[in-house]
């Protein structure tokens, strides 16, 4: 039951994209509109940002992301994310958490698990389709598992994520399948979706995201939050996550700085 009041958001925002008021805002919009390019396109703070990086074109981002429930806290403070863009329609990131775990009495920060993804766009965005992007996620087990910094497991993520512009609403999300190549084995779907329209034009936009997996157990999470464009290239988010059911941590909070070159 609680998986299905979990969902009861995601269907919320995409019955209201497919509003007819938001078809016909989609229908009107301009081509220059349109036709933006992958700098444009507002990028979430909790999910996965589905495009890659244009060729030759560096961005590197700092994570917080602090959660708690249960007494328990855990945490990234902070998660350094370093993005290139290989060749046209190819990007790569790299990903380096200092994890921080708290359990009762006792509490632990250090190296947490180190990932690395390729992205490649299947489909570009057009006026009617929306971008496909394929993806592939390694995660290292470099953090120490019996503190509870790391998985203590290889794993491989491969994923299909996709973003549509409906008029002044980005929408993008992704749908995804981890494995543990060593260790446990263990093994999850994942999927993520965001939403975001401009508050003030080319300034402020508002988001609204949801992340979980089905696994055993599942987790879900709904993370409002606000982008501010500093500059064209610097950018400040702030988002805070809250657990849809009793495996997820209660609250949280995510502050984000990035900066391309």
């Amino acid at each position: 039951m609680s998986r299905i009041f979990s969902c009861l958001p995601v269907l919320a925002l995409f019955g209201a994209i497919a509003s007819p008021h938001a078809l016909r805002a989609a229908e009107t919009a301009s081509s220059e509109e349109s036709a933006k390019t992958e700098q444009n396109f507002i990028e979430p703070i909790l999910i996965e940002e589905t495009m890659p990086n244009a060729p030759g074109e560096w961005a590197l981002r700092l994570t917080t992301d602090y959660r708690r429930g249960n007494g328990d806290a855990v945490g990234a403070l902070p998660n350094l994310e370093l993005f290139y863009g290989i060749i046209d329609r190819l990007g790569a990131n790299l990903s380096v958490p200092l994890a921080y775990a708290e359990q009762a009495s006792s509490s632990h920060y250090g190296l947490g698990d180190i990932s690395t993804t390729l992205k490649y766009l299947l489909v570009k965005p057009g006026e009617q389709a929306p971008a496909i992007v394929l993806g592939e996620e390694t995660a290292f087990p470099s953090g120490n598992q019996h503190l509870e910094l790391g998985e203590g497991a290889y794993a491989l993520r491969p994923y299909l994520a996709t973003l549509k512009q409906l008029g002044p609403i980005c929408v993008q999300g992704n749908i995804g399948w981890e494995r543990q190549v060593t260790a446990a084995h263990e093994d999850a779907w994942t999927y993520g979706l965001a939403v975001s329209t401009p508050i003030i034009k080319e300034k402020l936009h508002a988001l609204v995201e949801i992340q979980g997996d089905w696994g055993a157990p599942n987790h879900t999470t709904l993370a409002p939050g606000l982008k501010y464009y500093v500059s064209e290239k610097f950018t400040v988010g702030l988002a805070v996550p809250v657990g849809l059911n009793s495996n997820t941590s209660e609250w949280g909070l995510i502050s984000q700085f990035q900066i391309e070159f």
